[in-house]
């Protein structure tokens, strides 16, 4: 079957001229190029298309052609001989990967799998699902003919995931997280053998042998879904989370906030957050440690999750900083706040971000200069006068400039 017109018609037309470029770059030195996974996927499914594109050459050295292509486009490219694949990054936004044709061999349960060079054929047996084992050709004499020897445009019509063997779990835990993902993006069901392989993965506890970053990169993954309950709520049925961290899980209350507060994609840092809120901030903190997740995401989730233990405590809101917040924090609050229940402790959360709303705005109208004024010399002294100004306006001690000139002329005095 041709998908020549469909090519044409779905791809935007710089997405478009990308494959064109390809083609001719890749024909001219006798390779043959696919576009291949879940672009291909998604053309036949008639979704949108994003911007990171795959495409496998066979037939020889793709070295070239990804250094053509970089210096045609302007592109960084990046590098990876022992995949035998090499990234190319546009300033547009668009990602495209050229991979060898390849085989894997998994040494071991979980292990990384070592590559040698093949043919379309087995570069397609290799892959998770069916779904994703199609491939479209590039090449100038059959452009956009369909390669599907494992049946995945049936399995689209039967909207059902099955995978292409029967150790594929075992060859690599992290297909459970991608078939949790998939099933939740599409909601397509799991075919009868892959869930019984995946059942046995399950039992065998296999998801332990991955190490943590690949954990935290399937996870990253799913938390940057356009919906990321299913997924998680799968994961949590399977019994995945404690497998991956002890006391992990996804609580009624979690699902229920991120199904209120998930209208589109949203950034990593918020759907963590509203996953994880309520963990004890020691808890947390080993979560987002073990995981070895980034120092950006691990300081932006635990404010969120100090601020809201606070806020809920009804503790005093001078205790908190009043500047240097997280633009992650406003959002997740602002969010939280429309969709909690006002009848228990969502009322104590929105009185809090109100109360710590007016304690960030409370800032002294008077200066330093104001206060060389009056007599005091610059020194440490400045930071404590203006601190308790601050105070003393979030308590509504003082309305004015002079109001604060007065306070600070009865509360201290100068050398």
């Amino acid at each position: 079957m041709n998908f020549s017109s469909a090519l044409k018609k779905q791809f935007p037309p710089r997405l478009y001229s990308i494959l064109k470029d390809i083609s001719i770059s890749a024909c001219q030195l006798y390779l043959h190029p696919y576009l291949v996974g879940g672009v291909v996927r998604d053309l036949i499914l008639k979704r949108e298309l994003g911007k990171d594109i795959d495409v496998t050459i066979s037939g020889g050295n793709i070295k070239p052609v990804a250094e053509e292509l970089a210096r045609s486009w302007g592109a960084r490219l990046e590098m990876y001989p022992e995949f035998s694949t090499y990234t190319l990054k546009l300033n547009s936004g668009i990602q495209l990967d050229l991979i060898t044709a390849r085989n894997e061999v998994y040494p071991n349960p979980a292990a990384l799998p070592v590559v040698t060079p093949s043919d379309l054929s087995q570069d397609l047996a290799r892959r998770d699902f069916s779904i994703n084992s199609m491939a479209l050709s590039l090449s100038l004499t059959d452009w956009g003919e369909l390669s599907d020897p494992w049946n995945g445009r049936e399995d689209l019509a039967k909207k059902q995931i099955r995978i292409l063997h029967a150790h594929s779990f075992t060859d690599d835990p992290t297909r459970i997280f991608r078939a949790a993902r998939f099933l939740g993006r599409f909601g397509f069901s799991l075919e009868s053998s892959t869930a019984d392989a995946l059942n046995r993965s399950l039992r065998l506890r296999e998801v332990r042998l991955l190490s943590n970053d690949r954990l935290r990169h399937e996870l990253e993954k799913i938390l940057l879904e356009p919906g990321i309950e299913a997924p998680l709520a799968l994961l949590a049925q399977w019994k995945v989370l404690p497998m991956i961290y002890k006391g992990l899980k996804f609580s009624r209350l979690s699902r229920k906030l991120l199904r209120q507060t998930q209208a589109q994609r949203q950034p990593l840092v918020l759907n963590l957050s509203f996953w994880q809120f309520a963990a004890s901030p020691r808890w947390l903190e080993g979560f987002l440690n073990k995981l070895n997740f980034s120092a950006q995401v691990k300081d932006r989730v635990l404010e969120i999750n100090k601020f809201w233990r606070h806020f809920l405590a009804g503790r005093p809101v001078e205790s908190l900083p009043q500047s240097g917040l997280f633009p992650e924090t406003v959002q997740f609050f602002e969010k939280l706040i429309k969709v909690a229940p006002q009848g228990g402790g969502g009322a104590g959360l929105a009185r809090g971000w109100s109360n710590y709303f007016s304690w960030q705005k409370s800032r002294p109208l008077v200066d330093g200069d104001d206060l060389k004024k009056i007599g005091f010399v610059p020194g440490p002294i400045y930071k404590t006068i203006f601190k308790q100004l601050s105070l003393a306006r979030y308590r509504k001690k003082v309305r004015t400039k002079k109001d604060e000139l007065r306070f600070i002329i009865d509360n201290f005095q100068n050398d």
